[in-house]
């Protein structure tokens, strides 16, 4: 009998002894994998951190995919990893970074593979410098258009990318996760390891796809701050560039004896294609013009001062304004592209002689208030646009017209974007509106006109927004 307990009670210690082993075993498995959760809990929120304080500092923007890779492979633990996002060729994805020897996605040349198996920078390299094509439909690039997120092992894996022409580039498990952020597909996020190391598991593609919707947003809002600050420096150089422009233009009209000036310069954009200036000929003559460069903002703002320089260098001593504005044709014919040319209207006054000297090319024709009768003349002399032709027939062409200047006579030269102004309903402002303007202007001075028009211009166009520079110049003769 006292045996039967004591074996009763031998058996009983042994299940128990077992039943605390198996607890203690099960107790020790928890606590590991609550150590690792923890972990790779750790290395998120460090990651999320890491992406904070890229918002709050000036991150270029090659160091984010970086930081993205090493945080997600910390946690799935992958021996290699890249990031492919999508650049200028919108036919291609480029590696945005490289951790590791990561399989080539593309195929590359021997010479490349040889490159590619001396280690991971010189990996990193080759992949940076060889495009992935997004018309193969099986491989990252068809991943990325699809917008999948995929757990691949052994075949599968393997299949994803071209042969390798070395074993330790070969793929025995992927992740492949595309990285999207409001339906855009932002770029690809991979990661392998070789075969016969540790698969990745469905709970690292679920940790990968979380990492992955964060990186997407960090991604996108990364790319709107350039493009923000981008702007903001363009906003800062177009500023000084009109500032400069500003300089180009004068001050002031110059005070001639006998006459009363006016001019006004309105920039459509930051800058103007247009361009007035006064030019001291001699000492009895002053050169008036007036330009304006087809196109506008700062490739027309740039022509235009070429045109000033040109304009105030060849103006000196000549008493022909058609020949000066041939000599102009000249200089600039070769630098002007072939969509590029310039409306010139140039005209001399002399104040010995009390006549102007005009010569157009291709400009509308200014207008001249005769004070004896008030009548309206429309000053037309034949000439052709700056830059479309070498001289043969520009210089054929241009004449002078010689217009004597009676007391209180007015001359006024404009650019098309103030008889080409429209309102909301796309109608011109015209130039009967312009005639009406200086008919009515006889007991006033040049200034008052040019106010005044201006003033009819913005009245006209309403809420229409201004669609080209406005550049007017007038004359008087006291």
């Amino acid at each position: 009998m006292s045996l039967v307990i004591a074996l009763t009670a031998s058996l009983l210690a042994i299940g128990c002894f077992s039943l605390w082993w198996r607890c203690r075993v099960q107790l020790t498995a928890a606590r590991a994998k609550i150590l690792l959760l923890q972990g790779e809990k750790k290395i998120f929120f460090d990651f999320m951190h890491e992406i904070g304080e890229a918002f709050s500092k000036d991150v270029d923007e090659e160091q984010l995919p970086g930081m993205i890779l090493d945080a997600v492979m910390r946690i799935t633990s992958a021996r290699s990893g890249a990031i492919y996002l999508p650049q200028a060729n919108p036919a291609q994805l480029n590696a945005g970074d490289v951790r590791g020897m990561f399989p080539p996605p593309c195929p590359l040349t021997p010479e490349a593979w040889a490159r590619a198996v001396q280690g991971p920078e010189h990996l990193r390299a080759v992949l940076r410098e060889n495009p992935l094509p997004l018309e193969a439909p099986n491989g990252l690039g068809g991943v990325f258009q699809a917008g999948d997120a995929l757990l691949l092992t052994g075949e599968e894996a393997h299949s994803i990318f071209p042969t390798p022409k070395d074993n330790t580039l070969e793929a025995g498990s992927l992740i492949l996760v595309t990285l999207q952020d409001r339906g855009d597909h932002l770029g690809i996020l991979a990661l392998a390891n070789p075969p016969g190391s540790t698969p990745f598991s469905q709970s690292d593609l679920e940790v990968v796809k979380s990492i992955a919707a964060q990186s997407a947003f960090s991604l996108h809002h990364n790319a709107l701050y350039r493009q923000l600050a981008e702007k903001k420096q363009l906003d800062r150089d177009l500023l000084v560039a009109r500032e400069i422009q500003q300089i180009l233009l004068p001050a002031r009209c110059p005070d001639i004896a006998g006459y009363e000036l006016s001019a006004v310069n309105l920039p459509a954009k930051y800058v103007s294609g247009d361009y007035f200036d006064f030019i001291q000929v001699d000492e009895h003559r002053w050169g008036l013009v007036i330009a304006d460069v087809s196109g506008k903002g700062v490739p027309a703002s740039l022509v235009m001062a070429m045109c000033r320089s040109v304009l105030r260098i060849q103006a000196r001593g000549c008493e022909s304004a058609a020949e000066l504005l041939r000599r102009v044709n000249r200089i600039l014919f070769p630098d002007l592209r072939n969509d590029m040319f310039i409306t010139v209207a140039y005209a001399i006054l002399d104040t010995q002689k009390h006549q102007l000297t005009l010569a157009k090319a291709g400009h509308d024709a200014p207008l001249f208030r005769q004070s004896g009768d008030g009548r309206i003349r429309l000053l037309q002399s034949p000439g052709m646009v700056l830059g479309i032709d070498s001289g043969d027939v520009f210089d054929m062409v241009i004449q002078d017209l010689v217009v004597p200047m009676q007391p209180n006579d007015k001359l006024l030269m404009y650019t098309d974007g103030v008889n080409e102004a429209v309102d909301e309903e796309g109608r011109e402002f015209g130039r009967e509106p312009l005639q009406e303007a200086l008919r009515n202007s006889s007991a006033t001075g040049v200034t008052s006109l040019t106010k005044n028009i201006v003033e009819r211009v913005v009245r006209f166009r309403g809420t229409a927004l201004q669609s080209d520079d406005i550049t007017l110049l007038s004359l008087q003769r006291k």
